[in-house]
């Protein structure tokens, strides 16, 4: 559990570290306060544009589910902005089609006169 310490000065400032910094405990001039725990209810406030590899894995997993972006078997932050770049490619071919009246069929063959290339 994360442990914070808030500045008894000017300014208030807060310090959050994973581990208790004795440092901090051994000066008179900070006090360790709680650090309340994530909760389901916290939401994850997704950043503007689009996903970049800075992206916090919530972020990106926030972003998926509200493109509705299947992240298939991604296990870490690479794949999952893997999936998403991946994603967001097909819902660009998908949009262009649609406006475009071309309906799409994930199954089919590339189209071609069926000749083989010379």
């Amino acid at each position: 559990m994360a442990v914070a310490y808030q500045s008894l000065e000017p300014g208030e400032q807060i310090i959050i570290s994973d581990e208790p910094r004795e440092d901090l405990e051994a000066l008179a001039r900070w006090v360790s306060i709680p650090v309340p725990e994530p909760t389901a209810e916290t939401p994850t406030v997704i950043p503007d544009g689009e996903p970049t590899e800075k992206w916090a894995v919530g972020e990106l997993k926030a972003f998926a589910a509200r493109e509705e972006i299947d992240l298939g078997a991604a296990k870490n932050k690479g794949e999952y902005f893997a999936a998403i770049i991946a994603g967001l490619a097909e819902k660009a071919v998908a949009d262009a089609a649609t406006a475009s009246g071309v309906a799409l069929d994930p199954g089919a063959e590339p189209a071609g006169n069926g000749t083989p290339a010379a």
